[in-house]
């Protein structure tokens, strides 16, 4: 006989899974971290609420990184995890030197000042248009040399513009043409 879990049953999962937290914690210090938190299912959001809530007294570390604004996320849970936050971090974006390490990194070669810039300006210090952009310049074969800094602007709106309809798309259907409807609006 398959039933659905009643209220009682999901009280004690979170119950129990909150005292196998605690009896981790108390072994040593522990660290919960959770990525894009706002792609968990329903269960594990009201599991971290319900943890959230808990952890005075605990040696344990309850970490999320969240990107807000994304469709079909439990309002009320996500509410009550900030609610619950002591600490909110709200990275800024990149400098012109972090920039040019990701693309020593990512590139082998240092790249010229000029190239570095127009890739800093392009991406606006985001992390991820920048690692966007850079794959652009590998498939199209770009050196990181100052005579390259033009192409940059050239390719940073099409990569980028790539980017955004890829996840335009991840929400569901009528999104891709609600988002060109809305794009006409301008800033």
């Amino acid at each position: 006989d398959i039933r659905p879990p009643s209220d009682d049953d999901a009280f004690a999962t979170l119950h129990g899974l909150f005292w196998l937290m605690a009896g981790i914690a108390a072994r040593a210090p522990t660290l919960v971290s959770v990525d894009d938190l706002q792609w968990c299912d329903g269960p594990s959001l009201r599991f971290m609420a319900y943890l959230a809530r808990r952890l005075d007294g605990l040696a344990l570390l309850l970490a999320a990184s969240l990107r807000p604004g994304e469709p079909d996320v439990d309002a009320a849970v996500m509410a009550e995890l900030e609610s619950e936050a002591t600490a909110t971090v709200r990275p800024a974006p990149l400098s012109l030197v972090a920039v040019r390490g990701m693309l020593l990194a990512a590139l082998g070669d240092q790249p010229a000042a000029e190239f570095a810039r127009a890739v800093h300006e392009a991406c606006s210090g985001n992390p991820l248009l920048v690692r966007e952009l850079v794959h652009a310049v590998r498939s199209e074969g770009i050196e990181p040399g100052a005579s390259s800094a033009a192409l940059v602007a050239e390719l940073g709106p099409d990569t980028l513009a790539r980017s955004v309809l890829r996840r335009v798309r991840r929400v569901g259907a009528g999104a891709e043409e609600l988002a060109r409807a809305v794009a006409v609006l301008g800033d």
